[in-house]
């Protein structure tokens, strides 16, 4: 099996194994990305797929050969334009009936991910840019997760440091704050309410008696 055919399955493969593509958004996605059509031609044997993914997948070989049934190609494939119809119709739909996902403001795609030489997220076709090119990117989930790691390491010492300076200054200030404002109202409550009914009763029932005498 030539090296074309090997990679016609490993792209085929790859995208039946990683799919999770619905019944209907299996019309309308291309064999190449596993995404959906960007900008769709179809081929003499009736195989569309994304412009550019052909484009790529065409990139110095000798012959083009259609990536899934291997016929040659001797005209520029047109545009598919009742496959876009159908892919604008498709998104459209799922927009309305899936919660809002973040997209590509540049190119209204899902943005997948990090580009690491601008700290941006990024859509597939932002990837496939000149504006990208020769740049690192990673998963956004990946991407995510480190950055996560690293804001939990740099506010560990900062809990730290607010436990050791802060905390015992405040228990302490509460305390003697707790001392001064309470105590001094009962004591002086004490001896409004307490002292002045006990001498009156010891001098009615003292005297009585002496005065009887």
């Amino acid at each position: 099996m030539s090296r074309s055919a090997d990679l016609s399955q490993l792209w085929l493969t790859r995208c039946s194994r990683s799919s999770s593509h619905g019944q209907g958004e299996e019309n309308v996605a291309c064999s190449i990305c596993c995404e959906l059509f960007r900008h769709p031609v179809v081929l003499s044997c009736s195989h569309s797929f994304c412009k550019v993914c052909l484009e790529n997948w065409w990139k110095d070989k000798p012959l083009k050969t259609c990536p899934v049934c291997k016929s040659n190609i001797y005209m520029d494939p047109p545009l598919n334009l009742s496959l876009r119809n159908l892919v604008e119709t498709f998104t459209e739909e799922r927009r309305q009936t899936s919660p809002a996902q973040p997209e590509c403001s540049l190119h209204s795609e899902k943005l997948r991910l990090f580009c690491e030489d601008h700290q941006d997220l990024i859509c597939l076709v932002c990837r496939d840019s000149r504006t990208h090119k020769d740049h690192s990117f990673r998963p956004i989930e990946e991407a995510a997760q480190e950055l996560r790691e690293q804001l939990r390491r740099d506010l560990t010492p900062l809990q730290e440091n607010l436990k050791v300076r802060d905390l015992t200054p405040l228990q302490e200030n509460l305390k003697e704050n707790l001392k001064v404002r309470d105590l001094t109202p009962l004591q002086e409550n004490l001896k409004v309410r307490d002292l002045t009914p006990l001498q009156e009763n010891l001098k009615v029932r003292d005297l009585t008696p002496l005065q009887e005498n």
